[in-house]
């Protein structure tokens, strides 16, 4: 946000606009892209991150990625194969409504 230009917002503010209007209308469009690809970065990597989830990992609360490293670890490749399977649609469907959310509103030039 510190390289978008300080004449956008005052382009807006000529036409008796507010801020919220500046900001909806301004920059949050010109900043969409960045934000939306930062989570997804995010979402890819909290998805498989085992590091994170050993922590969350309980008695009551099964994950996803210590399951797959049990069914590894216990040589039942098929099972763990499958789990991979599911985190990588899982990924895929995140990344795909996060791609069709930041291409929703952007101007073809």
């Amino acid at each position: 946000m510190v390289q978008l230009g300080k004449e956008l917002e005052e382009s807006s503010r000529t036409r008796p606009a507010s801020w919220s209007y500046t900001f909806r209308r301004v920059v949050a469009p010109l900043i969409r892209p960045a934000f939306m690809a930062s989570w997804v970065i995010l979402f890819v990597i909290a998805v498989r991150d085992v590091t994170m989830v050993a922590l969350l990992y309980g008695p009551r609360s099964r994950v996803i990625s210590v399951l797959m490293l049990e069914s590894w670890g216990n040589f039942d490749m098929g099972k763990s194969v499958v789990l991979g399977l599911v985190m990588v649609v899982i990924t895929a469907i995140g990344v795909t409504i996060a791609v069709l959310t930041g291409l929703r509103r952007v101007p073809v030039a």
